[in-house]
């Protein structure tokens, strides 16, 4: 249904959805809001973390620390031959 409402079919879906389940408004509202809910419950984020372990790839020595804001615009990342692969 989201993704319906966001090319806007929206309307036609749900007239569809009532037509099938042969259900009124509240029935479809009650369904929406139950998937809804199930959507955000399993899309939640409860906390993020980036493990940037470079040695297992090769990469001992490697600076991954951010550019600082004002040296965006020119940072450019020198260019070097990858690690041999055993």
């Amino acid at each position: 249904m989201r993704n319906s409402e966001r090319i806007g079919y929206g309307d036609s879906t749900k007239a569809h959805f009532q037509t099938i389940n042969r259900c009124d408004d509240f029935t479809f509202a009650n369904h929406y809001a139950e998937a809804q809910a199930l959507f955000e419950r399993r899309n939640a984020v409860l906390r993020w973390k980036i493990s940037a372990v470079l040695t297992r790839f090769g990469g001992e020595g490697i600076d991954i620390t951010p550019p600082s804001k004002c040296q965006t615009d020119m940072y450019i990342i020198p260019y070097s031959t990858p690690p041999p692969v055993n």
